[in-house]
């Protein structure tokens, strides 16, 4: 895990702070009280969250560094990169001192993690506050670890020799065996086997039950089917309001055009029918030409008779032809007043027959239009009341279908009923069966527990004294490895004056010197803190990997060294710690030993 960027909008004096720490070894350079132990505390509780902890009257951590400058700004972010991924740790200590929120930063974008505290912890390298503490963070006081270090340490290396994770507790782990042995010991049931046969057999006797064709359960069945003949009747019911709409309009329709059934069409087609032949009957009389040429053939022969008459008065047919003359006249006069007469009864019959028509198309006159539009105006009405009569038609039989619609729902209705309280009385032995099917598992796990005791107890015990072996062999194997590499370590430190040293599960270190093993406690304080550096790094790769994955902290840590000492401390950690180096410091010293001796640093000013 590397540190990328470090934001920080309140923390105790440090207030809007951003930093970006680089690769390898960053130098961060600052007076006293310029805030760099404040940067240094706040890195840890965004790790592991502000500690509330108050140890010899002294205020906890999470009190401490209450912002100075705007208290409700308690917050800050840190960017790290782990397993070749970007995340942004953020925690906002107003909301509670262990909060934690993380979000993987994908092309730039923050998408939040739904587990922060796992990927954390994986980042951490499994590290408790503890362990980090004591490995790779080190305070103003110096390089030395912390005497509770020792017990974590050796919890660490029981977990490693039992499960090869250090997050296992083994003595938690023998202590819940043991628990769970008593436990079956305790729960051995001698009627577990009698009870466990009786309610298997009432359980098979509810199934047999159960498979009778009665029972099957149709209540889906008569629902769907009474819900689709309830929506076929509402679709009936709509086509009987439309047809009935439809009536509606059609009678207004017919009213509008002036009839209001088909008898009353057939009545005004009847005597509209009987004024046009009276009409027809008197035209002809009225304009016929055999009356007006008899009228005229007399009204000439008349005068020629009197002229005859008057010339051959003395002949004996003048009193003839006279006669003639004058009943030639009158017929001729008698014609033409009929003729007069059937024209006005034309003409009566004419103006009737108009206004007959004109009630039904507003017609000023009875001539061929006029009359070809009063068919077809009761040719139009005919329809409009063919089309009320196939409406009612329609209703009537739509009636009906909803009477057998509603009497299959009905039918529906009450098979659904008797179906309803059949599934009631299915679920009671349902719920009863499911009681005995839970009751049955719970005795099979007793007969079977019952049956498997000796068996687990036996393995327990080999588990327990398996365990016991382990633990202690990886126990001397963790010394061991911890002894090899803080050797290693002090020769280097030391330009081979201490070759080897001795530290045991408590931290109780010696060195291998000409004059025999010295404790480090009658070392001088340089010394000292190089050896318990060493420890520090050899413990770290121990508990979270050779490649130095952690960013490791000095805070201040190389006040007792003298400038031979400082440099070979910077150049042995240049060469050997592999991961990112964090150095606060108020002297110039470091930096002139990194640059004096060529190596790559970077600089930032607090």
């Amino acid at each position: 895990m590397k540190i990328k960027k470090i934001h920080i909008d309140g923390f105790g004096k440090l207030h809007n702070f951003d930093i970006e720490p680089g690769e390898g070894i960053n130098i961060f350079f600052g007076y006293n009280e310029a805030g760099k132990s404040t940067l240094h505390l706040f890195i840890r509780s965004i790790l592991y969250g502000a500690s509330t902890k108050r140890r010899a009257g002294e205020r906890s951590v999470y009190e401490r560094m209450r912002p100075w400058k705007e208290p409700e700004l308690y917050r800050g972010r840190i960017e790290i990169e782990f397993e070749k991924q970007r995340f942004l740790v953020e925690r906002d200590f107003n909301k509670a001192p262990d909060d934690l929120v993380i979000y993987e930063l994908k092309d730039g974008k923050p998408v939040r993690i739904a587990e922060p505290g796992e990927l954390l912890n994986r980042a951490l390298g499994g590290l408790s506050e503890t362990a980090y503490l004591n490995t790779v963070s080190s305070g103003q006081l110096g390089t030395a670890t912390k005497k509770d270090m020792a017990a974590e340490l050796r919890r660490y290396a029981s977990n490693i020799s039992v499960s090869l994770n250090p997050k296992i507790n083994a003595e938690r782990a023998l202590e819940y065996l043991r628990t769970e042995k008593q436990k079956l010991n305790a729960g051995i049931d001698e009627n577990a086997v009698k009870e466990y046969t009786a309610v298997l057999s009432e359980i098979k006797k509810i199934e047999e039950s159960l498979e009778l064709p009665e029972n099957d359960n149709k209540v889906r069945l008569y629902s769907e089917a009474a819900d689709r003949v309830r929506q076929e009747s509402d679709s009936v019911k709509r086509s009987i309001t439309d047809s009935q709409a439809e009536i509606d309009r059609l009678t207004g329709e017919l009213t509008s055009a002036g009839f209001r059934n088909e008898e009353d069409i057939d009545n005004a087609e009847k005597a509209a029918k009987a004024v046009r032949d009276r009409l027809e009957a008197a035209e002809k009389k009225a304009f016929g030409k055999g009356r007006l040429a008899a009228a005229v053939l007399l009204l000439l022969c008349s005068p020629a008779s009197g002229v005859y008459g008057a010339l051959y008065a003395a002949e004996p047919l003048s009193l003839i032809a006279l006669g003639c003359a004058a009943a030639a006249a009158l017929c001729a006069i008698l014609l033409l007043l009929t003729l007069i007469g059937d024209k006005k009864k034309y003409r009566k019959l004419r103006t009737e027959l108009t206004e007959f028509i004109s009630v039904y198309t507003a017609a000023k006159d009875c001539d061929e239009e006029e009359l070809k539009n009063f068919e077809e105006h009761i040719a139009r009405s005919r329809e409009l009341a063919a089309g009320i009569a196939d409406c009612r038609q329609n209703i009537e039989k739509l009636d009906g279908e909803q009477a057998r619609l509603n009497s299959e729902r009905a039918v529906f209705l009450d098979n659904l009923e008797i179906q309803q309280q059949t599934r009631t009385r299915v679920e009671e032995k349902l719920v009863r069966l499911k009681e005995l099917m839970d009751r049955a598992e719970a005795l099979r796990k007793t007969v079977r527990i019952n049956n498997s005791l000796r068996e687990n107890t036996e393995a327990i015990e080999m588990a327990e004294e398996t365990i016991g072996e382990l633990a202690a062999s990886i126990k001397n194997a963790a010394g061991t490895y911890i002894n090899k590499e803080a050797s290693s370590m002090v020769s280097a430190l030391t330009g081979n004056v201490y070759d080897s040293i001795s530290a045991g599960m408590d931290y109780d270190i010696k060195l291998n010197s000409p004059d025999g093993m010295i404790s480090v406690s009658d070392m001088s304080a340089g010394t000292a803190d190089q050896v318990y550096l060493a420890v520090r790094l050899a413990t770290v790769r121990f508990m979270a990997g050779e490649d130095d994955p952690l960013p490791l902290i000095l805070d201040d840590s190389f006040n007792l060294y003298d400038d031979e000492r400082l440099t070979q401390a910077l150049s042995f950690l240049a060469e050997n710690y592999r991961g990112q180096i964090l150095i606060f410091t108020c002297q110039n010293r470091e930096e002139e030993a990194l640059t004096a001796e060529g190596i790559a640093f970077r600089s930032l000013k607090m």
